[in-house]
C-alpha cells in the first residue's frame, strides 16, 4: 500500500545516516503512524548495558519500551503478557 511505501521510503533515507557498513533503520509503527524509528550506530547504552553495536531494530524497540530491557531486580517481575499484548498491535519495519 502507499502508507507502507512511506514509511519504507522514510527508513532508506534514514539508513543513509547509519555510520555502520551496513546501513539499515528500523521502525515500529501503529498503523500509518511511526512510534518509533532508529539506524545502526557503533554504540548504544540500554539502562546500564553498553554495547558495541548497536542494532537499529533493538534501538527502535528500545525507545518505545525502555523497561522491558532492564535487568529484573529482586522481587520485581515484569508483565510479560502486558508487552506481548502490545506487541501484537505494532509492526517492525526494516530497510
Amino acid at each position: 500500500s502507499t502508507s507502507q511505501l512511506k514509511i519504507i521510503h522514510r527508513l532508506l533515507a534514514a539508513a543513509t545516516h547509519s555510520t555502520q557498513n551496513k546501513k539499515l533503520a528500523a521502525a515500529v509503527c501503529a498503523g500509518k503512524k511511526i512510534l518509533s524509528l532508529n539506524i545502526n550506530t557503533d554504540r548504544n547504552k540500554y539502562g546500564d548495558q553498553i554495547l558495541c553495536s548497536g542494532h537499529a531494530e533493538t534501538a527502535a524497540l528500545y525507545k518505545l519500551f525502555p523497561s522491558a530491557f532492564k535487568r529484573k531486580k529482586k522481587g520485581r517481575v515484569y508483565n510479560e503478557s502486558k508487552f506481548r499484548r502490545k506487541m501484537r498491535k505494532l509492526t517492525l519495519y526494516i530497510a
